[in-house]
């Protein structure tokens, strides 16, 4: 994967008609894909179009929704791409996606590091159906322009300008913790409860909405509810787990089941925790067991389980196999094989396949 590969998806949106919206991580150098790669293959690709850059360096923070109005009216004698790096930096973001929206004329490209919908609440719905959105998962084209040091350097935003260590002890106990199931408690309670559960929960929807941490919800698949018992963690940048003491295999799998969520993610797709319950007899007793299927991706309607299998147990695989399965499963191997079907309708691929194609070979859900 490269970023080429994003570059080649945001170029076939020009004249559209929508907004395009590029979220990043927060401390991803989104400023320079969006100039220095973006900026100079749309001027390789259209020469006959116009573009104009705006950043948080030309201080147009009040102006922008007029000089956006006065490029749309220019746009009538040439076409024009407007390239806008840190959305939420201007007055009236929602007014700018709307001016860049509607006209085959003028195609608009934006950066932001926050959730967008998150971050224009009740107003998103006034610009929804706008813009496309589309994800720089910076795991996947392996760049090394993370600002280590700064981590939490905007987190004054969050009313915790002096807590930032308190902020960064919940981060680093959420990466080592990856992959489990987890509670707000639980976390308060290891954490050193340095400040009320409020403020850690604030600081925790800080770091996912600015694309810091995967939160994944978990799915009961045999009635498709969400449950309430907690979320999985994952940190968006694999290479964190480098950092922790959790032995080499663990940090393998943790890193491929993270590279595993980038990647679907940078297809548009939602990735939630799948789980279901198996029965196990003893004797008289019959015991209810929480079975980790993997993770539930999907698109609107259209879903599919993708179980990685690293560690070949076979247990697990039979009861996998045995087990109803109401939607498509997906086992993720080693390797780089081409999908496979079994006798009991279960597809198996290599997970090299999986992040380098994503699920089109499987068919795109």
């Amino acid at each position: 994967m490269s970023r080429i590969e994003l570059i080649n998806k945001l170029i076939d949106q020009v004249g559209s008609g929508k907004a395009n919206v590029i979220q990043c991580n927060r401390n991803y150098e989104s400023g320079d894909f969006l100039i220095n790669h973006l900026k100079l293959e749309l001027q390789r690709k259209f020469p006959e179009h116009n573009i104009v850059v705006f950043t948080p360096v030309t201080k147009f923070k009040r102006e922008m929704v007029s000089f956006l109005s006065a490029l749309k009216r220019w746009s009538s004698e040439r076409p024009v791409i407007v390239l806008v790096h840190d959305l939420f930096y201007y007055h009236n973001p929602d007014a700018i996606i709307s001016i860049l929206y509607g006209s085959n004329r003028i195609s608009g490209y934006i950066t932001t590091d926050v959730n967008i919908s998150y971050r224009l609440g009740k107003r998103d719905t006034l610009v929804r159906g706008r813009y496309n959105t589309f994800y720089l998962a910076p795991s996947l084209f392996g760049d090394t322009d993370k600002d280590q040091g700064d981590i939490f350097g905007h987190l004054d935003s969050l009313d915790l300008y002096d807590h930032k260590e308190y902020a960064a002890r919940i981060y680093r106990y959420l990466v080592v913790h990856s992959g489990e199931l987890l509670t707000y408690r639980t976390i308060y309670e290891n954490t050193g409860k340095d400040m009320t559960l409020g403020v850690l929960i604030k600081a925790i929807d800080f770091m996912v909405n600015h694309n810091m941490l995967y939160r994944l919800p978990r799915v009961d698949i045999s009635n498709m509810k969400e449950l309430s018992s907690g979320f999985i963690y994952y940190p968006a940048y694999a290479e964190e787990l480098d950092g922790t003491d959790l032995s080499a295999e663990r940090k393998y799998i943790l890193k491929s089941e993270t590279y595993l969520i980038s990647r679907m993610i940078y297809d548009g797709l939602t990735v939630k925790k799948a789980i279901s319950y198996v029965y196990e007899s003893d004797g008289d007793k019959r015991t209810r067991i929480e079975f980790n299927r993997g993770f539930l991706v999907g698109s609107y309607d259209k879903n599919v389980v993708i179980k990685p299998y690293f560690d070949n147990d076979e247990e697990e695989l039979n009861r996998l196999v045995k087990s109803k399965m109401n939607i498509p499963h997906i086992v993720a191997l080693l390797g780089n094989s081409e999908y496979r079907m079994d006798k009991n309708g279960l597809t198996y691929v290599g997970l090299d396949k999986l992040l380098t194609k994503g699920l089109d070979g499987y068919g795109r859900i």
